[in-house]
């Protein structure tokens, strides 16, 4: 019996400096442009809500910014909302618990919709710690002779970077934030006198909701 164990490398692809493209970082002309066409529009909007002069722009304004993805946009979302699974994913055992849940609740939507799963995988996100437990779990189960035992139906296990774009926010209030004067312009306290804000502090991680 023969049983191929899918693994995901987790070296990092090597990226020096001079492959580095300043206009990966920078917007183009036509970008800008867009941009400022998205700002007509959002002014638009701001000026017909605040103001009854400004009534007659509903006429005019576009419901929705075109853009790129607007006809996949226009489709209804299908929401499914899934299960809550009380384990914890630093250990192996509850891990393994983990990948036996998600495959049954995988198979049950997949009967559901009338579609058979039996080739191909559902890929799991979370952080290196996620990434690393989940993929172990896999691979203690990987001489079983059932697709549900191998966990066939999960995988693979992506690292998704969500404490590192913790840390870089954190690292950037660190060196923009200066508590100390008002008169540095650029900082965050500089422009907390101009616009009159009182709730930043700097400490990003004490409130912190991630969008993805």
């Amino acid at each position: 019996m023969s049983t191929q164990i899918q693994q995901v490398s987790a070296i990092p692809p090597l990226l020096v400096s001079q492959d580095i493209d300043i206009g990966h970082f920078t917007i183009s002309t036509t970008e800008r442009v867009k941009l400022l066409e998205s700002y007509k529009v959002m002014l638009g909007r701001m000026m017909m809500q605040n103001f009854k002069a400004f009534k007659w722009l509903e006429t005019i304004l576009p419901r929705h910014i075109p853009h790129p993805y607007s006809d996949t946009a226009q489709k209804k979302s299908t929401i499914i909302p899934l299960q809550i699974i009380l384990k914890n994913e630093a250990k192996y055992e509850d891990c393994v618990t983990i990948l036996e849940e998600s495959v049954d609740m995988i198979q049950a939507l997949y009967h559901g919709a009338g579609i058979s799963k039996d080739t191909g995988s559902v890929p799991f996100y979370g952080d290196q710690l996620t990434h690393v437990r989940l993929q172990g779990a896999k691979t203690l189960r990987g001489l079983s002779p059932t697709r549900r035992g191998r966990f066939d139906d999960v995988g693979p296990f992506l690292c998704t970077l969500w404490h590192m774009k913790q840390d870089f926010v954190h690292k950037a209030y660190k060196q923009l934030w200066k508590g100390g004067t008002t008169r540095d312009q650029g900082t965050l306290n500089y422009l907390k006198t101009i616009l009159r804000l009182s709730d930043v502090n700097g400490n990003v991680k004490s409130n912190y909701e991630a969008h993805a």
